[in-house]
């Protein structure tokens, strides 16, 4: 690949001159025949004059005066040297008379205005975690100063007015991070129920952010659980079951007032001894009584009122207190066997099955009674452990 280089070369002039000009052309044509004549071999130049008369119709007539005659004073200056905008060469075409520009009017530029604040998120806008009667949110982005919470019923047409208002502080708890607002106090509205909430974000340049359906707040009566008994400290096999209760009692948050307590339900949690933990539920009536079974099947179970929430009575509901005591059942434990009562060899053709034939006993006062209703697994060992479930008589047989 042959590469090529062009190099350009420019002429500029030695000197600087200082010329006086009678001519019948105009001035600019004739500046600028000037400037191509100094640029020029003289033939060159002569013939670029003439030819910018012909192109204008104009005939050059110039007659010779005593002022025209060169003299001492006219001898180049260093002062006066044309610069010419662009070097002519000896086949570039006459200058023509250049057209006056009109002077552009410049437009100012307008000053940028300030960046908007950037946008505001927010989550987790519902009930606070450690008071349920409070409103907490988290806000994130820059330049908060301030949010406002505003409350109208939940699925209520827009325009509907605000059934509440509270502005939010930052909360200082040291688990939570920056950005995390809660009411100062408790949330009061005219009525119990869901409540839908918009937040008004306020920034540092005096804008307002609103966020409308941030998120949902419960207004709910207080559930207060007094302290958990049991019908029983032992359960046997005569005796399986505990019924658990509790006094229970509801009131409005905003007026105090006692409200009925039919169908609310509190939640019990359990431990047992075998490490396991489970939960039993338990429904309020209307004399305020709490009432839950339950079945323990291990050594020790203890149990101790857990939560209140939701809405299975006449308003949505939610735990306020309970006492902390636990209540602890014991389980008693006959002892027991499997006696099989037929043969111990059954024959089975291939691909058919056999039968066995025993009876559950437990012992009592040191006598072997038959155990009726006990559930059995029977597993086999022929091809893997598989196997079936079987329940023994009302004479604690199974077959």
């Amino acid at each position: 690949m042959r590469h090529t280089e062009t190099a350009r070369v420019t002429y500029c002039l030695g000197g600087h001159f200082r010329v006086r000009l009678r001519s019948t052309l105009p001035a600019v044509t004739a500046g600028a025949l000037l400037a191509a004549a100094l640029a020029l071999p003289a033939t060159a130049a002569d013939a670029a004059t003439g030819a910018t008369s012909a192109a204008t119709g104009t005939t050059a007539t110039t007659a010779t005066t005593p002022e025209d005659t060169s003299s001492p004073s006219d001898s180049p200056s260093p002062t006066d040297t044309p610069t010419p905008s662009t070097t002519p060469t000896a086949g570039d075409s006459p200058t023509p008379t250049p057209t006056p520009t009109p002077t552009p009017t410049v437009t100012p530029t307008p000053t940028a205005s300030a960046s908007p604040e950037p946008p505001v998120g927010v989550s987790n806008t519902s009930n606070a975690y450690d008071d349920y009667w409070k409103l907490g949110v988290y806000v994130w982005g820059t330049d908060i100063t301030g949010v406002t919470a505003h409350f109208t019923p939940t699925g209520a047409p827009a325009g509907t007015p605000d059934s509440g208002t509270q502005t939010l502080v930052p909360t200082t708890a040291a688990d939570y991070l920056d950005g995390n607002f809660v009411s100062p106090a408790d949330v009061q509205l005219p009525a119990l129920g869901t409540y839908d909430v918009t937040l008004d974000v306020d920034r540092t340049d005096g804008s307002v952010d609103t966020l409308a359906h941030a998120g949902v707040f419960t207004y709910a009566a207080r559930v207060d659980v007094g302290t958990l008994s049991a019908d029983r400290t032992n359960v046997d096999y005569d005796h399986r079951t505990v019924t658990l209760s509790a006094p229970v009692s509801v009131t409005d948050p905003g007026t105090g007032q006692t409200l009925d307590p039919t169908g609310v339900q509190v939640t019990l949690g359990s431990i047992m001894s075998s490490g396991y933990s489970g939960t039993v539920t338990g429904t309020v009536g209307a004399d305020g009584s709490l009432t839950a079974t339950d079945r323990p099947d291990t050594q020790t179970t203890r149990y101790s009122v857990d939560t209140a929430t939701g809405s299975t009575a006449a308003y949505p509901y939610h735990l306020l207190a309970a006492d902390s005591a636990q209540v602890q059942v014991n389980l008693t434990q006959d002892p027991s066997r499997i006696r099989l009562t037929g043969s111990t060899n059954v024959d089975a053709p291939a691909g058919g099955s056999g039968t066995l034939h025993g009876v559950v006993e437990r012992e009592v006062n040191g006598a072997w009674i038959a155990s009726p209703g006990e559930t059995l697994d029977v597993l086999s060992q022929t091809a893997g452990y598989t196997g079936t479930t079987v329940m023994t008589g009302a004479d604690g047989t199974f077959a």
